[in-house]
């Protein structure tokens, strides 16, 4: 009888996802983005450059967190999101991370699949769009919010707790 195949999935899976803001845990929400990264491009062409365009990494930009979900009145961490949407509020931390990814148990003869650890972006930003979306006919109240990122984002790797 021929071994069982068992695929070693290293894949994050994104449920279970967690957003804080200022430390508040942030509920009711079916999206999360995470933090990116673009360059701007400094043009440093010449006179004297051989044929080609030469050109220099500018400023770093890592952007907008797009999160979205269903509007829960009663939960604080949306309650300070809508508390930072207001004008003049300023900036907050912000944390995205991933969730803990389950190993199945042991068996004899069955490879485990790798530890995966979690990953947490840390930044600081603000609330540039909170918009509470229509409800529809026999639906829910949902939400969207973006989140400008101000500056750099940390990235951690939290270890693997089985």
């Amino acid at each position: 009888m021929a071994d069982p195949v068992v695929i070693l999935n290293k894949s994050i899976s994104s449920q279970g996802m967690e957003l804080e803001v200022n430390g508040i845990s942030v509920e009711g929400l079916s999206s999360i983005g995470i933090p990116g990264i673009t360059k701007d491009e400094n043009d440093t062409t010449t006179h004297s450059s051989e044929g080609y365009k030469e050109t220099d990494e500018g400023l770093a930009d890592c952007g907008t967190v797009e999160v979205s979900g269903n509007l829960w009145t009663d939960d604080a961490g949306q309650t300070e999101l809508r508390r930072l949407s207001k004008p003049n509020m300023g900036k907050a931390r912000f944390v995205v991370r991933t969730p803990e990814q389950p190993r199945p148990p042991a068996q004899a003869g069955v490879p485990q699949p790798p530890e995966v650890p979690r990953l947490a972006w840390s930044f600081i930003g603000w609330i540039s769009a909170f918009s509470p979306e229509p409800g529809e006919v026999g639906g829910v109240v949902k939400f969207s919010c973006s989140i400008r990122i101000s500056g750099g984002v940390t990235e951690d790797v939290l270890p693997f707790e089985p």
